[in-house]
């Protein structure tokens, strides 16, 4: 019976594990043995470990859509460039509460941040985290809920790079404001830009739920939303959710705010997760 191997962070990167069921090694002996694919399989995924085999020279690029590890090849000292996006607020609630009813409010996009040249050390292992979109609102004919803040996204210890997150919108009543996008003040890295605002939920323009504010693109801050038209998306970030008569809409990964929900007593939508990104060349 073959032996399963993952590949040891000592050994050469041509041999690490590659995507789900794939790229086995069954010659190597230095590794750590498994008895089966299964188990081996087992072992990654509780690690969420991401290694790609790579030629001297080649740039390659990883996307993380959730938290998880790199695995730095051996020789790789510098990462050649690391993007981050926050995760987008949620909307909020909707209420027909009588003297105070109101559409909920979008949440804000996620900040973008950028480090190029960012030091590792070959052979280790670095965390990588994910920031999640925030809850959406609960519609209420009584007490509606605010949009959940979304989380940051950062590399290692964010102490470097960190991608702030966008705040959940207020709730429906009158008056409400949109949540605030991820801002620079807040973010790590040498580029950044905010994510945009989400939309203010206002019975007097329309019961339509409060549109979810953009994440910040690589070139440019979020899009702010006005009313319950979405912002769009650029350059990467995430548009938000557009404001409707009905349940409010998720955002766009990575990093867009979820819209409000209708004054008719609608949830709002969740925001968006976040994402990172990076980008090497192997020796």
């Amino acid at each position: 019976m073959p032996q399963y191997v993952i590949q040891h962070l000592e050994l050469s990167p041509t041999s690490y594990y590659q995507g789900p069921h794939s790229g086995w090694s069954t010659n190597k002996t230095t590794a750590v043995h498994y008895a089966s694919q299964a188990d081996a399989q087992a072992v990654i995924d509780s690690h969420r470990m991401y290694a790609i085999p790579t030629t001297a020279g080649t740039s390659t690029v990883v996307t993380f859509d959730a938290s998880g590890t790199f695995a730095v090849p051996a020789g790789v000292t510098s990462l050649d460039m690391v993007q981050a996006w926050g995760g987008g607020g949620g909307g909020g609630g909707g209420t027909s509460h009588a003297g105070n009813a109101g559409p909920g409010a979008g949440g804000g996009g996620g900040a973008y941040a950028k480090v190029i040249n960012f030091a590792v050390t070959p052979s280790t292992n670095l965390t990588i985290t994910v920031g999640t979109g925030g809850a959406a609102g609960t519609g209420s004919g009584s007490i509606p809920t605010q949009g959940g803040n979304g989380t940051a996204s950062s590399v290692g210890d964010g102490s470097i790079l960190l991608a702030d997150f966008g705040v959940g919108g207020a709730a429906g009543s009158l008056p409400n404001a949109g949540g605030t996008g991820g801002t620079t003040s807040g973010s790590v890295g040498t580029t950044k830009f905010a994510g945009g605002n989400g939309g203010i939920g206002n019975n007097n323009i329309s019961v339509a739920g409060g549109g979810g504010g953009a994440a910040g693109g690589t070139a440019n801050t979020g899009v702010s939303a006005c009313y319950q038209t979405a912002a769009a998306g650029f350059n990467g970030g995430g548009g938000g959710g557009a404001g409707g008569l009905g349940d409010g809409v998720t955002g766009t990964a990575p990093g867009g705010g979820g819209s409000g929900g209708a004054q008719t007593n609608h949830n709002g939508g969740a925001g968006a997760a976040g994402q990172v990104v990076i980008t090497y060349t192997a020796p």
